[in-house]
């Protein structure tokens, strides 16, 4: 399921803490793939489109546990203010994991623990900011938050756990 903001709208997954998603394929569960957000920050570089059907995307108190080898737990490609809450991923390649561009993105009070891959992949990603806060980013073996290529300026990690990631197991 590629959710394809221009299309469905604007979108919260809300799991009220006790819904899990056990995905069982490849990538992400939840791929928001399709933002056509291709301004910068600046409000005027925001199309009406973005803010009528795309903005704030929004994620809140799931778990995600994969069970499989390349399963992810969210993707965000194209988004503006993509805010993600109370989520918890476990057993995954990747747990959160940006591509391309994104705007604003917040990541809070979630807990990205026991992955394969990366806690919080920036990857290859054009991004203006991002807020990292009180979260539990643990036993990550690609490591906890990690950036690579890309034009990704500026991470405000607040408050965070970040403990034992990058080792072998």
């Amino acid at each position: 399921m590629v959710i394809d903001l221009d299309k469905v709208g604007v979108v919260s997954l809300l799991g009220d803490g006790v819904a899990t998603v056990v995905m069982a394929g490849p990538g992400p569960a939840f791929p928001f793939r399709r933002g056509t957000h291709e301004g910068t920050a600046q409000p005027a570089s925001v199309k009406e489109n973005v803010w009528k059907r795309q903005r704030t995307p929004f994620v809140d108190a799931l778990e995600i546990v994969g069970a499989h080898a390349e399963a992810c737990g969210i993707e965000a490609t194209g988004t503006m203010q993509l805010t993600l809450s109370r989520l918890t991923v476990r057993k995954a390649l990747h747990g959160i994991h940006l591509t391309r561009r994104n705007r604003n993105v917040l990541i809070e009070n979630c807990h990205l623990y026991d992955n394969r891959g990366i806690g919080v992949y920036y990857d290859d990603v054009n991004l203006h900011q991002s807020n990292i806060t009180a979260c539990h980013i643990s036993y990550n073996r690609g490591g906890g938050i990690v950036s690579r290529k890309g034009d990704v300026r500026n991470i405000q990690i607040t408050g965070c756990d970040l403990e034992d990631n990058m080792q072998p197991r």
